[in-house]
């Protein structure tokens, strides 16, 4: 299990973080998602291989997250 970072762009409010958060934990899995709208950067633990991680990332945040952006994967 490996922790990770992304930068998130369009978080507002505390209904972005929730949201964020919940499908981070529910659509893909992560474990221990924290997003930080301060910083406007989300940390999890992920299991999967990178390119499998960045796959569902990509998937995520082009449905059901389509108001967000996320960049700059890094582990940690």
């Amino acid at each position: 299990m490996n922790k990770f970072s992304i930068d998130i762009k369009g978080i507002h409010c505390t209904g972005c973080v929730n949201l964020i958060k919940l499908v981070l934990e529910d659509d893909i899995n992560l474990l221990e998602v924290s997003v930080d709208p301060l910083n406007n950067k989300a940390n999890f633990l992920a299991t999967d291989a990178d390119e499998i991680l960045i796959k569902k990332l990509d998937l995520v945040f082009k449905t059901t997250l389509e108001k967000y952006e996320y960049s700059n994967l890094i582990k940690l």
